[in-house]
């Protein structure tokens, strides 16, 4: 009895110390919980991707960047080493915040900033109002749907004629040498096996003062923005292209792709959800499409 009762002390003894060293244990918790800035009394809530430590806000023209008054949320008991007071600028670059730990690891959260959809009228209300429709009769256009999304459309036929539809956006700040991201879900009626004719895509030209008679191609917004899934599937279509010093506006079109000696036979494609967003960075544009288009 006398061993079982030594025993128990021991182990009781134990618990003990073991309590006390868990009560005792500092937090490694050093995380953003919520992030967000107030802009005419309306808070903005910001997008954390936890896995590049980034903290993506969405802002409209009308966003004073040199002043947003920003709340934050972090893991309790953790502290801001650095960086934050009720206001900061994000008018030239993005903004690191380094939250630190009760057992003091850090960690940096870069807080950057990417525009509203650009595009006037996205959805195509109002019979198109803010594109250009280039085509004959029925060639280009945009048909209503039940669930309010509208779909562009653009046929192709043989006849020369150009069809496409387009949009010239002009910018209200300085966007020299960050991204322009084109995305939408396109489709198309038919394919050509092995070829690109009657798919659709996007394209876009830069405006500004720019002489690039060498390389007059230095201008144009292209990459790998076509559809390129099978007939009636849709595909979200998107690439960010970096933009020339001092660019003003950007022109955006959506057409049909064709490749020479393939024939027109009035195959229909479909553009919808359409964006044309500025990010700071490629990568800022990638968390972007993964986690926040069409939400």
């Amino acid at each position: 009895m006398r061993n079982f009762g030594f025993l128990f002390l021991i182990i009781l003894l134990n618990g003990c110390s073991n309590d006390a060293v868990d009560e005792n244990e500092l937090s490694n918790q050093n995380s953003v919980l919520a992030f967000g800035f107030t802009e005419e009394d309306e808070t903005v809530t910001g997008y954390i991707d936890d896995l590049t430590s980034t903290i993506l806000i969405e802002y409209s023209d009308d966003t004073d960047l040199e002043n947003l008054a920003v709340e934050i949320t972090i893991s309790e008991n953790a502290t801001i080493a650095s960086g934050l007071d009720d206001m900061i600028d994000l008018s030239s670059e993005d903004f690191i915040v380094t939250v630190v730990a009760e057992n003091g690891d850090e960690r940096d959260y870069r807080i950057s900033g990417y525009t509203k959809n650009l595009l006037s009228n996205p959805l195509g209300f109002n019979t198109g109002e803010s594109w250009i429709f280039n085509g004959n009769g029925n060639t280009v256009g945009v048909d209503e749907t039940d669930d309010g999304r509208n779909e562009f459309y653009v046929i192709k036929y043989e006849d020369g004629v150009s069809t496409d539809i387009q949009q010239t956006v002009i910018f209200n700040r300085d966007y020299s040498n960050k991204y322009i991201l084109f995305i939408g879900d396109l489709t198309t009626e038919h394919v050509v096996e092995g070829s690109i004719t009657r798919h659709p895509y996007f394209w876009g030209h830069q405006n500004g003062p720019f002489n690039f008679d060498n390389d007059p191609f230095e201008e144009v917004i292209q990459g790998d923005m076509r559809h390129q899934a099978g007939a009636n599937v849709w595909e979200i279509v998107y690439d960010a292209n970096i933009l020339l010093d001092g660019v003003e506006s950007v022109l955006f079109q959506m057409g049909q792709a064709g490749q020479v000696g393939d024939s027109w036979d009035g195959t229909k494609c479909k553009f919808r959800d359409i964006e044309v967003r500025v990010f700071e960075t490629f990568e800022d544009s990638e968390v972007y499409v993964s986690n926040l288009y069409m939400l």
